[in-house]
């Protein structure tokens, strides 16, 4: 079943992230089974990261191999605990209008 994750990431500033981003090879390799990721800045020292999944199993398979060690690497206070992470009907509609 689709799952979505929505993590406000603490310390991180654009530049970590985007450090972080290209570490985790979302764009040039995108991980199998992920759907969307958006990510953006709320203040000067926090991010909201969104991730829409095919399925808990890739989400997984992806923070194990990628984002554990990458968190490790770029973010000093660790990353935020998935625990309350629940499977959920998720419908998204792309709706990008050319002016």
């Amino acid at each position: 079943m689709t799952i979505a994750l929505v993590q406000d990431m603490t310390d991180m500033t654009v530049e970590t992230h985007d450090a972080y981003e290209e570490y985790l090879h979302i764009l040039d390799d995108p991980p199998a089974g992920l759907i969307l990721y958006a990510a953006g800045s709320l203040t000067e020292t926090q991010f909201r990261v969104i991730e829409i999944w095919e399925s808990k199993a890739a989400q997984d398979a992806f923070y194990q191999d990628r984002v554990g060690p990458a968190t490790d690497r770029y973010l000093s206070g660790g990353g935020t605990p998935l625990d309350d992470i629940q499977e959920s009907h998720v419908t998204l509609h792309a709706l990008y209008r050319r002016p």
